[in-house]
C-alpha cells in the first residue's frame, strides 16, 4: 500500500510525539493537582483496587467501548484531508490519559503506585503500538487521499481491520490479564 513509503516514516513519530507531550501534560497536570481533587482521586483507587476482581467484566467493556470510539474517530477520519488532526488530537488526549494515570498512581500510592501502573504495562503497549500505527496509517491514507485507488482502499480496509481486532484484544487485556496482575500486586500491599 501507500504506508511506509518515501517520507511515510513521519507519520509514527508524529504520532509517537503528540503521545509523548498528551503524556508529559497529563503528569505535570497530576502532580499539580489540589488536595481535595487529589483525596477524592485517592479513594477512588483505593475503592477500584479493592474491587477490581469483582469488575472484570466491566473494565473490559469499558476499555472495549473506548478503543472503539476511538477507531471510529481515527478509521473516519482516514477518509478527509483534514482528519489529521483529529488523529492528532486522539493521539494527545490517549497520552494526556496514560500520563495523567501514572503519575497520579505514583504520587498517591507511591512504590505500590508504580506497581499498579506496570501491571497495566501489558494492555497499554499493545494499545499504543495500534494507535501509533492505525493513527499514522490513517494520516497517509487521508493526506495521499488513495481512496480512488482500489488497491489502497481495499488495504486500509484490510489495515482497520487488522487495528480493530489489536484494540479489541488491548482491551480483554485491560479487563481480565491487568485486573489479575493487580489482584496480586494489591494482596501485597
Amino acid at each position: 500500500g501507500c504506508f511506509m513509503k518515501g517520507q511515510k516514516w513521519v507519520y509514527p513519530i508524529l504520532m509517537l510525539s503528540v503521545f509523548a507531550v498528551g503524556i508529559i501534560v497529563g503528569s505535570i497536570y497530576a502532580v499539580n493537582m489540589r488536595e481535595s481533587a487529589a483525596a477524592a482521586l485517592d479513594e477512588y483507587i483505593s475503592d477500584f483496587l479493592k474491587n477490581s476482581d469483582l469488575q472484570k467484566n466491566s473494565i473490559f467493556l469499558s476499555s472495549l467501548g473506548d478503543n472503539l470510539k476511538l477507531f471510529s474517530i481515527i478509521f473516519i477520519a482516514g477518509f478527509f484531508k483534514v482528519g489529521a488532526p483529529a488523529v492528532l488530537a486522539c493521539g494527545v488526549t490517549e497520552g494526556f490519559v496514560s500520563g495523567f494515570t501514572t503519575a497520579a498512581m505514583i504520587k498517591l500510592k507511591a512504590v505500590n503506585g508504580l506497581w499498579i501502573s506496570l501491571a497495566s504495562l501489558p494492555a497499554a503497549l499493545i494499545f499504543v503500538a495500534d494507535l501509533v500505527f492505525f493513527g499514522a496509517y490513517s494520516m497517509d491514507f487521508g493526506i495521499t487521499l488513495g481512496k480512488k485507488d482500489v488497491f489502497l482502499k481495499k488495504s486500509y480496509f484490510i489495515f482497520s481491520l487488522i487495528a480493530l481486532t489489536i484494540f479489541c484484544v488491548a482491551a480483554l487485556c485491560d479487563g481480565y490479564i491487568t485486573t489479575i496482575f493487580m489482584k496480586m500486586l494489591v494482596t501485597k500491599m
